[in-house]
Parts: structure tokens; sequence; C-alpha cells
């Protein structure tokens, strides 16, 4: 027997020990992450078919590794954010899985903190604004959408579903938060690409004129020209009211970003032509498996920047969550 037929045979082995003891492993202890606990927060004013179906995710993953997940309710702001993430921390969690919020200065000051204090961090949701000369490879990782990405899907999609010819208008709307700016952004310069102008209109609540009737001025104001609507934040029932208002809800589509019982009957109703929305279960099971994997073996967690899941009065009950009973 030759040498090189040796060596190979004894690599043979060797693997073929190994894998025996992965396996054999894996039999005797079949959770070996049940010591592991996940402090996962999660924004409980999300609406009905957002929260349950990130929880959902999240158990899912506790459930395969065999690691313990505490979910912790928070709100959809930067003050309330902060304030549960520190309260979470004190309590030592093995790792954090924690919703990004585009632009919240503070958030990240918290999020590099409790890094620096050993803790691994895991956001999902919104792309936080972490500065890369201060965060680089010690985070757990970021699971979800980029609002510019998801603004630039956006209107592609509006532009092929309804046909928008080249040189007509589509009305943005909104844009007064950072992440709703971001999805401006990408909005407009995918109109441009496609040879269509872009009219971004910063919706303000404090203003004499109702939401509603500023987007209708807006849109007498471009006359003719405007082919379609996109709010990229909660200006959707203006948007619908202001296209009704006129007579144009035959010719001018609407289109928005997330969901919620109320923007659920706009779309069944076909006052709504779709909405794009994040893939829920996914950033809330990917998180766990990244906090853990950073925990247990230092590893840095990838940056997943998901597509956009576009829901329609077709598809919305295809990707309705289960109920938050069976979530246990």
């Amino acid at each position: 027997m030759s040498a090189a037929l040796k060596f190979i045979l004894l690599l043979d082995l060797l693997f073929g020990a190994i894998f025996a003891h992965r396996l054999y492993s894996l039999h005797a202890n079949p959770a070996p992450y049940r010591d592991l606990e996940i402090a996962f927060l999660y924004f409980a004013d999300g609406g009905a078919l957002l929260h349950p179906e990130v929880l959902s995710g999240a158990n899912r993953a506790a459930a395969t590794l065999g690691c313990s997940v505490r979910l912790i309710p928070t709100q959809r702001n930067a003050e309330s954010l902060a304030r549960d993430l520190k309260l979470a921390a004190r309590a030592q969690p093995g790792a954090l899985c924690v919703p990004g919020m585009h632009g919240a200065v503070t958030v990240d000051t918290f999020i590099r903190e409790i890094e620096a204090a050993g803790i691994p961090v895991a956001t999902y949701d919104e792309k936080a604004q972490l500065d890369p000369a201060k965060h680089r490879g010690n985070n757990a990782g970021f699971i979800g959408e980029d609002p510019y990405r998801n603004g630039w899907e956006t209107a592609n999609e509006l532009v092929r579903r309804f046909k928008l010819p080249a040189g007509k208008t589509v009305l943005i709307a909104g844009g007064r938060t950072a992440s709703g700016r971001t999805r401006a952004a990408g909005c407009s310069d995918a109109l441009r690409a496609l040879g269509l102008k872009a009219d971004i209109l910063s919706v303000r609540r404090r203003q004499s004129l109702p939401l509603r009737a500023q987007i209708q001025h807006r849109v007498e104001q471009l006359g003719g020209d405007v082919a379609g609507v996109v709010c990229v934040s909660a200006v959707l029932d203006a948007a619908v009211e202001a296209v009704e208002a006129m007579g144009k809800s035959a010719t001018i589509p609407i289109a928005g970003f997330g969901i919620n019982p109320r923007i659920e009957e706009q779309v069944r109703a076909g006052k709504v032509a779709f909405v794009s929305d994040s893939q829920w279960f996914v950033q809330g099971f990917f998180p766990v498996f990244q906090a853990v994997l950073s925990k247990r073996y230092g590893l840095s967690g990838l940056d997943c920047t998901l597509p956009a899941r576009f829901l329609d009065i077709e598809t919305l009950d295809r990707y309705r969550p289960p109920a938050l009973k069976d979530l246990s």
C-alpha cells in the first residue's frame, strides 16, 4: 500500500471519528444552549400583523437551539427603546436582540456600550446607523430592511405592476422621519432610473392644512402628470382620502410601507394597491441564532438585508402569522 493511500485512509478514519463524536454529543446533549438566555426586545405597538410574526420566529429559534428567550415589549420611539434596552442589559442576559431605529443615535450609543461590556447584540427591523469606525468586528449582526433599498424596490414594483409610462410623475408623500427620508430617496432614485419623475412631499402634521388637504393640493398642482402615490410614512389614510376626494382612485394607484389592521382594511378594499413589508418571521428567527453563535463562539454575525415582501389583496392571507396563543 502506497504512502499516499495510507494518508488518505488515515484522513478518512480521522473525519469519521470526528463525525461520530459530533453525533454522540448531539444525542447526549440535545440542548447545548439550554443555559443561555436571550433578551429579545420587540415593538409591542407594531400592529396585529407585525409583532406576533416576529415573536413566532424568535420562539421557533429558541426551541430549535434549546436556549431560552425572554420577550421584552417596548415602543417604537427612541426614548422608550433606549430605556428598555438599558434595563434589559442590567439583568446581564447571555445576549440581546434589539429592533434597530434608523437614525436613533442614543440607541446606537447604548448598543456600543453594552457590547463593550461583553454582551453580544443582534439588531433587526431597521438598519441602525452605527459608526463603522467605532463598531467593527464585535457586533452580532443585523437582520432586516435597508430603508433605501426598500424604497427602491417598492418604486420598481409600482412601475412594473401598473406599467407607468416614462415622463410621468409619482408623488412620494411622508418622509419626516429618518427612515422615511431614506425610503423617499430610494424611491426617487429608482423612479428617475426608470425615466419617471419623483415629487417628494414632506407632509407636516402641525400645518394649518390637514394631511389629506396637503396631499390633494400637491396632486392638483401637478395636474394630470401624477401616475401614482407612494407613502413612505404613516400617511396612507390621508393619501387614500385625497385621491378619493378627487375621484381618481381608478387612475392613481397608492403603495405604502408596513402593515397594521387599518392598512389591511385599505388593501382588502382595493384602496391601497400594495404595501412593502419586511419578512418578520425571519427577523425574529435569525437574530436569536446570530446572538447564540456570537456568545458561544465569538462569531461576528453577518449583516443580512432582507428583500421587500409585497402584500396585496391576493397575498395578505398567505402571510398571516399565527395567533398569539400559538406562540408558546
